[in-house]
């Protein structure tokens, strides 16, 4: 049987396990679209270091279920704290935490930089 030759360079993303869910998810309700909610209670976890740099989110279906919410929700809620810089997706890899700053906004990170 013929092996694969070992790659050069490894992915830092390639094997990173889920971390536990310990917690609940449970959405804090009120007028906000549940994608927002969504959004806020991650963050919320972050800042309150549930959830450490490198770290994978649990899969969309997994925490559509724990929501109680729809897949496009979660999606809706990842793609803003994608656009905050705190996760980077990767297909079939999932969700993984990134060294951004949960408590700051966009505008605040961007300001630090400049």
């Amino acid at each position: 049987m013929r092996r694969h030759p070992a790659r050069s360079s490894i992915d830092p993303f390639e094997a990173v396990p889920p971390v536990p869910i310990e917690r609940s998810w449970t959405l804090p309700g009120g007028s906000a679209p549940r994608y927002r909610q969504l959004h806020a209670l991650i963050r919320q976890r972050l800042a309150e270091g549930d959830f450490q740099e490198g770290d994978r989110l649990p899969e969309e279906r997994r925490l559509a279920r724990l929501c109680g919410v729809s897949r496009t929700t979660v999606r809706g809620a990842l793609a803003l704290l994608s656009a905050d810089g705190l996760v980077r997706r990767r297909t079939r890899l999932g969700t993984i935490i990134c060294g951004g700053h949960a408590g700051e906004t966009r505008d605040q990170r961007r300001s630090r930089a400049v």
